[in-house]
């Protein structure tokens, strides 16, 4: 999935967390996983990637674990950096 071609489904007015949050939900949709079964993937409670998804304030360490399991790049990220208004 070419998540920075994306960028037009995603408002500029969203904080970094609602981006990555976005990015997240995206990846996980398009491999057909449900958020109990990305937690379990990830090592973390499904309330995390609830969380993550809905732009709440998370740790570094949660992030990462759920976005690594997604094989989400660090360009993916530094994309939603980028794009921030």
């Amino acid at each position: 999935m070419d998540l920075i071609g994306k960028s037009e489904e995603l408002s500029p007015k969203q904080t970094l967390a609602d981006k990555l949050g976005e990015i997240i939900f995206l990846k996980r949709i398009e491999i057909g996983i449900t958020q109990e079964g990305l937690a379990k993937k990830a090592n973390v409670k499904p309330s995390v990637v609830h969380r993550i998804e809905g732009g709440s304030d998370i740790s570094i360490n949660e992030f990462e674990k759920v976005a690594h399991s997604l094989d989400i790049t660090q360009s993916d990220i530094l994309w939603a950096i980028s794009t921030l208004s």
